[in-house]
């Protein structure tokens, strides 16, 4: 079983920033998925919840299966989604062009064949990042998915995202300064703030460049109330 680091460690931000100098410099979008029609044995649900784990967690929701659960125990007819995709520390470009591209795939797939989903995106760290280019551009994602998809999301959840920016509407925590790699406004996620939370705390190495690596670690679960409220909100 991989080791859930649940935190990027401070001596390997370095080689993190090193690596992800690719995603920077040569940003490929990735292709437009094919519309796939939906089944006639797959009968939609009436809200899919799609999570995207943190780096080195084992494959499935990570941390993020307790506000998962959550939701999908508050409703009938939900499907759970946890993103495919490595979610690795190194290379981390690489890991990253692979969640954008799953993730973008999976979107077109759903709203194609299930147009009247309500989709939830929940994200944890290399997944809020994933979840965050996807959305709003950035490396591998140009501006953003088609706002034909994207207005299809109704609610999303940012857990310790390394692209936070203090004093965005949709911030909760204490953080006041910026992740490892700031959204700039050309790819900003305010198109989607009624709808979004992004939780992140002082002291936190990836979403505030602190150095408190619990802090990191605690987040999901100190705001698992606040991020199920928020999301069962839309949802209603």
């Amino acid at each position: 079983m991989r080791t859930i680091l649940g935190i990027i460690p401070v001596t390997a931000v370095f080689l993190i920033l090193l690596s992800t100098r690719l995603v920077f410099t040569n940003q490929h979008p990735i292709p437009a998925p094919q519309e796939q029609p939906a089944t006639a044995t797959a009968p939609c649900p009436a809200i899919t919840i799609i999570s995207a784990r943190g780096t080195t967690e084992d494959p499935g929701e990570g941390r993020l299966t307790t506000i998962a659960s959550d939701l999908a125990n508050g409703h009938e007819n939900r499907e759970r989604i946890p993103l495919d995709y490595p979610a690795d520390l190194f290379p981390y470009s690489v890991s990253l062009f692979k969640g954008i591209k799953a993730l973008n795939g999976l979107l077109n797939m759903s709203v194609t064949s299930c147009p009247e989903a309500k989709i939830v995106l929940l994200g944890y760290s290399q997944g809020a990042h994933v979840i965050g280019n996807t959305l709003c551009g950035g490396a591998f994602a140009e501006q953003g998915i088609d706002l034909r998809i994207g207005d299809k999301v109704t609610a999303i959840i940012f857990m310790a995202d390394p692209r936070h920016v203090p004093g965005k509407s949709f911030n909760v925590g204490s953080s006041t300064r910026s992740g490892l790699f700031p959204r700039p406004d050309s790819e900003g996620c305010d198109h989607y703030a009624s709808r979004m939370q992004s939780y992140c705390d002082s002291g936190d190495p990836v979403c505030d460049s602190g150095f408190v690596q619990e802090v990191h670690r605690a987040v999901v679960e100190k705001y698992r109330a606040d991020a199920v409220a928020f999301v069962n909100r839309l949802l209603s």
